[in-house]
């Protein structure tokens, strides 16, 4: 009988739901990165989505990319002035049209649902995009799993959100929800958009396939 490594006994002891998962301080912090990809792929289906408090709309009319900065902070660069400039910048390489920041997901105080960093639509697919900043110690597998985990949130009201920012979907409504059968993918791939020790990190989930605008 093989023995099982340190890093697998501590996994047994994490709550099988995805914000404990990606808050599990292997999923934060770099050197595990592999392995504990692979012992969450292996109990992928057995992580459950938490729904409860979870809003039902998300676009913000005040959202305008608008930034608020101090005297003597203009040349600090972080996730909030990051998700601001690139929202601004209406269109990027890669990351496509950018529609919105920061998008909530929490409909109650005391619900775990964060923010989506941004949501972009790039060659026909919507984007959940996840923003570190410059020089960040995270492991990518942290903002990976965020990114998936939010899409699958958005995945649950997901006529409301294509009526809310204006997008067409060429898909059934029956299509699989984000990750179905692409485990990998999101854990080990993950549609890396761009790293840099000198420049922002992001990741995306694809939320729906086949979306433009209307």
């Amino acid at each position: 009988m093989s023995e099982i490594s340190p890093l697998a006994a501590e996994w047994d002891g994490v709550p099988k739901n995805w914000y404990s998962v990606y808050q599990w301080p292997r999923c934060v912090a770099v050197g595990h990165t592999e392995e504990a990809a692979g012992l969450i792929e292996d109990a992928f289906d057995r992580i459950e989505l938490v729904t409860d408090g979870l809003r039902e709309r998300f676009r913000l009319p005040e959202h305008r990319g608008q930034v608020t900065i101090a005297e003597g902070t203009e040349s600090i660069v972080n996730e909030k002035r990051i998700v601001r400039a690139l929202y601004n910048a209406k269109r990027l390489p890669l990351l496509g049209r950018i529609l919105d920041y920061e998008a909530p997901l929490r409909a109650t105080r005391d619900a775990e649902h964060g923010d989506v960093d941004l949501i972009s639509v790039s060659r026909g697919d919507c984007l959940c995009l996840e923003a570190k900043k410059p020089g960040s110690t995270e492991s990518l597998l942290k903002p990976m799993l965020q990114a998936y985990t939010y899409a699958r949130l958005l995945w649950r009201h997901r006529r409301r959100f294509l009526d809310e920012y204006e997008l067409d979907c060429d898909r059934q409504s029956k299509s699989a929800a984000p990750g179905a059968g692409k485990v990998q993918r999101w854990l080990v791939g993950g549609s890396l958009v761009g790293a840099s020790p000198h420049g922002p990190v992001l990741l995306a989930s694809s939320l729906i396939g086949g979306a433009a605008g209307r």
